[in-house]
């Protein structure tokens, strides 16, 4: 019974990765396709709004679109924020594609190899600097919008980091709940660690 529900684990975990490849080469794609998008923006015959909002990965920046220069440079600032979308969620799949591989490859070690393989350590521990890597990145990534638009034309903005702002506002700005699953995670590697050593122990009393 056992055995067959961690082969159901394994088939979904590898669809999961399956789904993770495809959504980061469209992403990809679609991060080298995004200068299309405003060649299409700034060939409409639309007038400007006076603020253009927009959101997106749990950011919001609204701009004063009176201080624009004209319309074709409003669609270069909604493709800068384009491009900053497609950076951030590329990230972020990417690393959750690598923590999804590391626990794949560690349930394959289940339910007997778990503490015989001192992979399942560095594994563990790999998906802790996994974490922490990804807290770290997408905490610079946020200076991106902030640092290639002219900081005259932000009305407002959340979620986004800047230079222009005071060292306390950026630093809260830092996801701690991802730092304080990577510490967690980090010292479970310890106990893999030592669960492998008394295993070794145990094989060499016998």
């Amino acid at each position: 019974m056992k055995t067959h529900a961690l082969k159901t684990v394994r088939v979904l975990i590898n669809f999961v990765l399956i789904i993770l490849f495809a959504i980061i080469i469209v992403t990809i794609i679609s991060l080298f396709t995004v200068n299309s998008k405003f060649d299409e923006l700034s060939n409409r015959n639309e007038p400007c709004s006076q603020l253009i909002s927009m959101s997106a990965n749990n950011t919001t920046l609204v701009l004063q679109n009176d201080k624009l220069k004209d319309c074709e440079y409003s669609a270069k600032i909604l493709t800068t924020f384009s491009k900053y979308t497609r950076i951030s969620l590329l990230a972020k799949f990417i690393f959750i594609f690598i923590i999804t591989l590391q626990l794949s490859l560690l349930i394959k070690t289940l339910p007997y190899d778990v503490f015989q393989n001192i992979n399942n350590a560095k594994r563990v521990k790999f998906i802790s600097i996994s974490i922490l890597l990804w807290t770290i990145i997408d905490f610079i990534i946020k200076f991106y919008p902030r640092s290639a638009i002219p900081e005259y034309l932000i009305f407002s903005s959340n979620g986004l980091n800047s230079l222009n702002v005071g060292f306390m506002k950026n630093f809260l700005s830092i996801n701690f709940n991802l730092i304080f699953i990577a510490v967690i995670v980090y010292f479970l590697s310890f106990v893999f660690s030592k669960g492998y050593e008394l295993q070794e122990q145990a094989n060499s009393t016998v």
